[in-house]
């Protein structure tokens, strides 16, 4: 955002700004309120008093040459109008004190959404599909069967449904050797027992199912 430039009258206390809208709401340092003199500068210690619909403050300017400038920081980024004047103490003779005071002037301050942290309600939703997630675990199961030379492997997947596979032991080779897997379950775990010289190897991907290698 450009600095907005608010020119004053000494002789008249006028105010014109170039542009009313100075930001969104809760919106900081974008940009700069800029106060500057058509006709004389005049010399002293300025502040910016505000009004909004609840509050009624001050803010210190700071001098660069003949102009006085301050950031639009969030204290004053609040949602409306609000009404703003340029007062500068001058002088320094204690017991008279020149103060100049200009018109008084508005600028307005668009909403915002401003969201919060996320709610107690999406924390729950989110802790509701971890458990879902923990119970399709629970249903993994795996179980082998062997019936003579046909051992039969059947997996319950995570959504609940079967799926089988039947294993034929090797026939025995020319040598007399054989090739041939079994499979057995420990600690949750399912193991193979193959023989040194089969070339075929086995796992479960990640649907559950039994996936043969070559």
């Amino acid at each position: 955002m450009k600095d907005i430039e608010i020119k004053i009258s000494k002789e008249t206390r006028q105010v014109d700004l170039s542009k009313y809208v100075i930001g969104n709401d809760a919106e900081n340092l974008q940009g700069n309120l800029v106060f500057t003199f058509t006709d004389e500068f005049v010399i002293g210690q300025a502040r910016l008093e505000y009004e909004t619909s609840d509050t009624k403050a001050y803010l210190p300017l700071i001098q660069e040459e003949e102009t006085y400038k301050m950031p639009i920081k969030s204290v004053i980024t609040k949602q409306g109008q609000i009404y703003m004047q340029l007062v500068i103490t001058e002088g320094i003779d204690e017991e008279e004190i020149p103060i100049f005071k200009s018109n008084v002037f508005y600028v307005v301050v668009n909403e915002s959404i401003n969201a919060e942290i996320e709610q107690p309600d999406e924390y729950q939703t989110w802790i509701e599909v971890a458990n879902t997630k923990l119970n399709q675990i629970d249903n993994l199961n795996i179980e082998v069967e062997k019936v003579d030379n046909v051992s039969t492997l059947t997996i319950t997947k995570k959504d609940g449904t079967t799926n089988s596979v039947e294993i034929l032991d090797g026939e025995k080779g020319e040598k007399g050797d054989c090739n041939f897997a079994t499979f057995d379950i420990e600690d949750g775990n399912l193991i193979m027992n193959k023989t040194e010289d089969m070339l075929l190897d086995f796992r479960l991907n990640e649907n559950a199912e039994l996936e043969v290698i070559i």
